[in-house]
């Protein structure tokens, strides 16, 4: 019910604020550009779009001042939200910027110091993505995944398919080192922005913000389990502290 009575507020929002029923498509020029609720500075954002991203648009009544420039804010019907003109242009930019995500994952068993930890970075810019992660799932054994793909928006998710990669895996067993270089399977990656968080949760974890199992610790940027938090504070059993991307 409550969504119901956001999309018919917005719509009458959209309705009553744009000056003209005509589309028009616009580039982000920011690093990262903030959609907000409704067409106000301080009103609560709802996703964000990266860098060099082409969007349709509407233009709305609404003028704004910031540092002294004058500019329209627009009406984003994927996100059903409110840009601000400033940030956005006709043409695409030249210059290389980017909007940069990172995740941090780690988990093991406290007894063998056996401790596992994942990094994940994302590259978005102009409708593409990049993605690298590394995992140390050893003390001597390491895992990197390296891909490309393209992203699309819709409502507060960022939608990433990835079609081709490689991964490394380095182990050692009694024979030795062993390496691979092998090619992944295509993918896609859900990201999905929440204002509380001021980040990107996976849609796979997006089940634990409603788990009272799970706290999530926003400086560092993770969810953690009642039992991994009291398995960290005796010092002995599994913990797994599950990251976000910001």
């Amino acid at each position: 019910m409550i969504f119901i009575k956001r999309i018919f507020f917005i719509s009458l929002l959209f309705i009553s604020s744009c000056s003209s029923n005509k589309p028009i498509f616009l580039y982000v020029t920011a690093n990262a550009l903030n959609v907000r609720a409704t067409p106000n500075i301080n009103s609560k954002i709802i996703c964000i779009i990266p860098f060099g991203t082409k969007i349709k648009v509407f233009k709305t009544k609404h003028k704004f001042s910031l540092n002294k420039i004058e500019n329209y804010w627009f009406y984003y019907p994927k996100t059903k939200g409110f840009i601000f003109g400033k940030f956005l242009s006709k043409k695409r930019a030249s210059i290389n910027k980017f909007m940069s995500l990172i995740c941090y994952d780690s988990g093991g068993l406290m007894q063998s110091c056996a401790f596992g930890r994942t990094t994940s970075k994302l590259i978005l810019s102009n409708g593409k993505a990049r993605y690298n992660s590394y995992s140390q799932i050893s003390l001597s054994g390491k895992k990197i995944v390296s891909s490309v793909g393209l992203y699309t928006i819709s409502s507060n998710c960022i939608s990433i398919s990835f079609k081709e990669g490689k991964k490394y895996i380095k182990t050692t067993s009694t024979t030795g080192i062993i390496e691979k270089n092998i090619k992944h399977n295509p993918f896609v990656l859900k990201l999905f922005y929440l204002n509380k968080l001021k980040g990107f949760v996976k849609q796979s974890n997006l089940k634990l913000l409603s788990n009272n199992k799970f706290s999530i610790n926003i400086k560092k940027h993770h969810f953690i389990s009642k039992e991994s938090k009291a398995n960290l504070k005796k010092g002995s059993g599994i913990f797994r502290k599950i990251g976000y991307f910001f």
